[in-house]
């Protein structure tokens, strides 16, 4: 199954409020194998994002606020 990483950086927040919800005890765990798994992913797409924008230039705004 081949899912795009805008669904998973959306569903993210989606299975947090989902967590957060009284749920069966199996739903709760595949809740929360999902949400570990997506985690996994939308933390290596930023280590990827934060270094792409490194290497294209500053990380700092004009009047020095930082980007990332």
């Amino acid at each position: 199954m081949k899912v795009r990483l805008e669904s998973i950086l959306d569903a993210q927040q989606a299975l947090a409020e989902l967590a957060k919800k009284d749920l069966k005890i199996a739903t709760a765990y595949k809740v929360a194998k999902l949400i570990k798994v997506v985690a996994a992913e939308v933390e290596l797409f930023n280590e990827q994002r934060i270094k792409l924008l490194q290497s294209v230039g500053s990380t700092l705004s004009e009047d020095g606020t930082q980007y990332l």
